[in-house]
């Protein structure tokens, strides 16, 4: 199962390329985010599960993408810390998140960094990991 901790803009856009290539079924996809609008909505528009956990997300997913805005990432990594094991890989789509600082934080070594550009927005960017 894939996780997002954050279900903002470039969380949506990564769940909807994912869907409309048929890389992703709604149900493989799980997302923690704190408002309840907005995890009403993900689960409408893509049949995703939301939580407002981000420790159940890091939890119940082998693969968690770190979809949320750059200063809020260190309570994030103090919050799912515990729940993330070896064998978990955590990518992060932060601005100015340093691979070595995740490192610093996590016990995973499986870790990757990614810049999706805006034009995921409306499907028509490129991400490269």
């Amino acid at each position: 199962m894939i996780g997002f901790i954050g279900g903002g803009n470039m969380a949506e856009a990564l769940i909807k390329g994912a869907r409309g290539k048929g890389q992703g079924a709604g149900e493989n996809i799980f997302v923690s985010e704190p408002r309840e609008d907005r995890r009403q909505y993900l689960e409408q528009a893509y049949s995703v599960k939301t939580t407002p956990s981000n420790i159940e997300v890091a939890a119940s997913c082998n693969i968690i993408i770190l979809a949320v805005k750059p200063q809020n990432m260190e309570a994030v990594l103090n919050e799912i810390n515990p729940m993330i094991s070896e064998d978990k890989t955590v990518v992060s789509i932060a601005a100015g998140v340093a691979l070595s600082y995740l490192s610093s934080k996590l016990k995973t070594k499986r870790l990757i960094r990614v810049m999706p550009n805006t034009p995921a927005l409306v499907q028509s960017g490129m991400t490269v990991m």
